[in-house]
């Protein structure tokens, strides 16, 4: 349905063809859900654990690239022992493109039904934006960061939202939600990327850092949305 617009015709390193259409729908908005502090979530996202979830939840990192790079080592070692423009150069190289498919099919497959579960249980996702690229530059935990998609899901994770009539609430990565005691507001700015549970010194609250930062990524986009509302 709709009016096409563009088609684009990709090729992908293992030999097979994918075409993508654009086509020019009419503009129905989507009623959005209210937004509650009982109806919405706060999402912290990590290596060890992908996600941790306001309301305690936790998903775990499959971390399906780290369990399938010694098979790519070997495949790569292979590739690069044939001999230029043969047949077996030709033949390798396609068993590694086919092996490095499957791990980002996997990646993504992994990211759709999470961010899809999210959205089905919840009206309003807070989510702390990521400088990708900058955490990249550290170079013992580049190629974790890199499988384990944090960009990818949250565009998943936010398309999802407007499409099912949800909020999608982004709060600023500046904004000290690790550091920060959701019980007090206390900034613990001595706390440690090493420090997995700290004590407040302010209420004694003792908490633990994946759920206390998730609360408060909470906390802190619903307090956004609230300032933007009294601002209009």
């Amino acid at each position: 349905d709709g009016k096409i617009k563009t088609a684009t015709i990709e090729k992908t390193p293992t030999g097979k063809f994918f075409i993508s259409i654009t086509v020019e729908l009419p503009d129905v908005k989507v009623k959005q859900k209210p937004i509650s502090k009982n109806n919405a979530v706060g999402i912290d996202t990590g290596i060890k654990t992908f996600a941790t979830l306001s309301d305690g939840t936790e998903i775990e990192n499959p971390k399906h690239l780290k369990s399938s790079i010694q098979r790519l080592k070997v495949l790569q070692k292979r590739a690069s022992k044939k001999q230029k423009g043969s047949n077996r150069r030709e033949k390798a190289r396609k068993r590694l493109a086919k092996a490095h498919e499957k791990v980002a099919n996997q990646r993504k497959n992994f990211l759709h039904q999470g961010s899809n579960e999210i959205t089905n249980q919840n009206d309003t996702v807070c989510l702390e934006t990521l400088a990708v690229e900058n955490l990249r530059k550290n170079r013992s935990l580049s190629s974790e960061i890199s499988d384990v998609g944090w960009g990818m899901f949250k565009e998943f994770t936010k398309y999802k939202c407007l499409h099912k009539g949800k909020n999608f609430i982004e709060i600023g990565r500046f904004e000290p939600s690790s550091k920060t005691c959701h019980c007090c507001d206390y900034v613990n700015h001595d706390l440690k990327l090493s420090d997995r549970t700290w004590t407040c010194p302010n209420c004694h609250a003792v908490l633990d850092r994946d759920d206390n930062a998730a609360i408060m990524v909470k906390k802190i986009g619903l307090e956004m949305h609230k300032r933007k509302e009294l601002s209009h």
